[in-house]
C-alpha cells in the first residue's frame, strides 16, 4: 500500500524512530503482542504524524502477524467505532450540565480512538462528507459537488467537533468555536443545526453584518418548516439588535407561519418580548405589503425557490418511477414548505400526489410480504418432501 506523503528531514527521521519502536516490541505471542499493539495504536493516533505511523503497522500486521493476531486487533478496534455514539451522547450530556472538563476528556478519549481505528484500517477521512437524509444528500450533489464521497464516519467527527464547539461557547470563546465548528462543517457542510450554531457565533461577537450573511445563507438549506422559523428568527434578531423594530416584527411574524406542533420557548419568548421592549404593538401586515418590505430590505420571502424546485422536481422523477418511499423523502418536505402559501391549488396537487405515493407503497409492500409468505411455503414444504 502506497503511503506517499511529502515529509521534511525531520519528519522522516521521527516516523523511522516511531515505526521502528512500534515493530520492534512485538515478541511474537498472540495475545501478549494484541495487547501491546493496542495500546502502541492509541498511544500514536494522536500523533501528527499519526495516520503514517498507523498506516505503516497496518500494513505489518496484514503481511507478518499471524491471522488470529490481525483478527482480534481489528475487532477491538472496530468496538472503538461502535461505541463512539454512546460515548458522544454522554459528552453531550455532559456539556449540557456544565462539566465541561469532563466532556473535553471524553470528546479527547473518543476522537483518539476513532482516529485509531481509522488510521490502522488504511482510511482516509480527507473528503468525507455525511448527510442527515437522503434529501440533503440529494440536495448538496444536485446543487454543490456531484462527485461527493460519503462515509458513515462524517457525521460522528461532525458531532464530535459541534460539542467541542459549544463547550468553548460556554467559556465564551467565541472565535474558537467557530474554528471547532469549520472543522465539523467539512464533514457536513449543509448540516442546519451546525451552520446555524456557526451564524450564531458572529452576534455573539457583535459583527452582526456577517450574522446577517451567514443568516441569509441559511435560507439556502433550510428545508424544514422550523429550520425557516430558527431563519426569520434570526433576521428578526439582527433588526432588534440594530434597534429597527419594525422589521424584526416582520421577521418574527413570518417566522410564525412556520410554526409545527412543537413549542418553541426561545421564538415565542423572542415575539412576547419584542412588543414590550419596542413599544410597538403588533399589526397585520398584507401580504402586498410584506412583498414590499422584503424586496426593499433582502429579507427572503419564505423557502428557497431552488429547494422547492428541486424537491417538486425529485419527488415527481421518483414517483414516475415507482420508487415511492424515495419519493415521499421529497414531497413530505415540499408539502410542509408550500403549505403556508395561498397557492391553494398547488398544494392540493402535491397532497393527492403524496397520497397517492403512500398508497403505491403500502400496495408494494404487501405484495412483497404475500410473495415472502408464499416462498417461505413453498421452501418449507420442498423441506417436507
Amino acid at each position: 500500500m502506497s503511503r506517499k506523503k511529502t515529509l521534511s528531514e525531520n519528519d522522516k527521521h521521527e516516523l523511522e524512530r516511531i515505526t521502528k519502536e512500534i515493530l520492534s516490541g512485538i515478541r511474537g505471542e498472540s495475545s501478549r503482542d494484541t495487547d501491546y499493539l493496542e495500546k502502541k495504536i492509541l498511544k500514536y493516533s494522536g500523533h501528527r504524524l499519526g495516520k503514517i505511523i498507523l498506516g505503516t503497522c497496518f500494513d505489518y500486521t496484514q503481511s507478518d502477524l499471524p491471522p488470529e493476531v490481525t483478527r482480534e486487533l481489528g475487532k477491538r478496534l472496530m468496538n472503538y467505532i461502535l461505541r463512539s455514539k454512546r460515548k458522544l451522547d454522554i459528552a453531550g450530556h455532559l456539556v449540557m450540565n456544565d462539566e465541561l472538563e469532563k466532556g473535553t476528556r471524553l470528546l479527547r478519549k473518543t476522537r483518539r480512538e476513532v482516529l485509531a481505528a481509522v488510521y490502522s484500517f488504511g482510511e482516509s477521512l480527507a473528503n468525507a462528507r455525511g448527510f442527515g437524509s437522503f434529501f440533503e444528500e440529494s440536495f448538496y450533489t444536485r446543487f454543490y459537488n456531484s462527485k461527493v464521497n460519503t462515509h458513515p464516519l462524517a457525521h460522528f467527527f461532525s458531532r464530535l467537533y459541534m460539542l467541542k464547539g459549544l463547550i468553548e461557547i460556554k467559556q465564551f470563546e467565541f472565535e474558537r468555536a467557530r474554528k471547532m465548528w469549520e472543522r465539523g462543517l467539512k464533514f457536513t457542510p449543509i448540516n442546519f443545526s451546525l451552520n446555524a450554531l456557526y451564524a450564531e457565533t458572529f452576534r455573539n461577537e457583535g459583527n452582526l453584518d456577517e450574522y446577517r450573511d451567514q443568516t441569509i445563507r441559511l435560507f439556502k438549506i433550510a428545508y424544514r418548516p422550523k429550520q425557516i422559523q430558527r431563519c426569520y428568527h434570526n433576521m428578526g434578531d439582527y433588526y432588534r439588535d440594530q434597534k429597527i423594530y419594525d422589521l424584526a416584527h416582520v421577521c418574527y411574524d413570518l417566522g410564525l407561519r412556520f410554526t409545527t406542533g412543537d413549542y418553541d420557548n426561545d421564538f415565542y419568548a423572542a415575539c412576547f418580548s419584542l412588543e414590550r421592549e419596542s413599544g410597538i404593538p403588533h399589526r397585520e401586515i398584507s401580504e402586498e405589503e410584506l412583498d414590499k418590505i422584503c424586496e426593499t430590505h433582502g429579507i427572503p420571502r419564505g423557502p428557497d425557490s431552488d429547494i422547492l424546485k428541486f424537491a417538486e422536481s425529485s419527488g415527481r422523477f421518483f414517483f414516475d418511477r415507482e420508487q415511492f418511499h424515495e419519493a415521499l423523502s421529497f414531497l413530505h418536505p415540499l408539502l410542509q414548505l408550500i403549505e403556508p402559501t395561498s397557492d391553494q391549488a398547488r398544494i392540493n396537487e402535491i397532497k393527492a400526489l403524496t397520497d397517492e405515493a403512500k398508497r403505491r407503497m403500502k400496495e408494494k409492500l404487501a405484495a412483497e410480504i404475500e410473495n415472502n409468505k408464499n416462498d417461505a411455503e413453498n421452501d418449507a414444504e420442498d423441506e417436507f418432501l
